[in-house]
Order: C-alpha cells, then sequence, then structure tokens
C-alpha cells in the first residue's frame, strides 16, 4: 500500500507540474530558536544550492512561525525527497 501511496503522490507532482522549477513550500512550526534558518539551510543543503540564493518569507503568530521558501528542484522524485527530509524535524507541525 505504501509504494501505491508513493507512485501516486510522483504521478501527481510530475502531471502538475513542469520541471526544473523552484516549488514554494509553507513550513510551519515551533517559535522556537533558529527554525526558519534551518528550514532555509535544509533546502539550501538538500538542492545544492548557496543559502543566499534561497527566497523566503516569513511570518510570526505567537508560539508559531511559518517559512515560505521558494525550493529549486530538477525533478518530482527530488520535491517528493524533500518534503521527506523536511518531516524528520520534529518542530514541523505542518507542510504545504
Amino acid at each position: 500500500m505504501k509504494i501505491f501511496l508513493i507512485c501516486s503522490t510522483l504521478t501527481k507532482f510530475e502531471a502538475l507540474i513542469t520541471y526544473p522549477c523552484e516549488f514554494k513550500i509553507k513550513i510551519v512550526g515551533a517559535n522556537e530558536g533558529p527554525f526558519v534558518l534551518d528550514m532555509v539551510n535544509l533546502v539550501s543543503d538538500f538542492t545544492k544550492t548557496p543559502v543566499g540564493k534561497i527566497k523566503y518569507d516569513t511570518k510570526v503568530n505567537g508560539k508559531w512561525v511559518s517559512v515560505t521558501v521558494m525550493a529549486p528542484v530538477k525533478s518530482s522524485e527530488m520535491l517528493y525527497s524533500l518534503y521527506e527530509v523536511i518531516d524528520r524535524d520534529p518542530r514541523v507541525k505542518f507542510k504545504f
């Protein structure tokens, strides 16, 4: 079942997006420490893009912070893998 879900998700990413592209990812997490910079650095490291070239915006709402990152991705597989890496951080509550 898990393999089907992954293939289904990849197919959706392939059908809706032309690659390579800058894909907008919104990440919401606890407003603790360097969360925003950690997420920007994570995208930078994963995509092998200099951190200074990663575009991002933040919004703070009390104990929560959202960071919208423009992630330069080359394929649907890369995008899906990036979502998995982001999800590993315990401070991340939502991503879309």
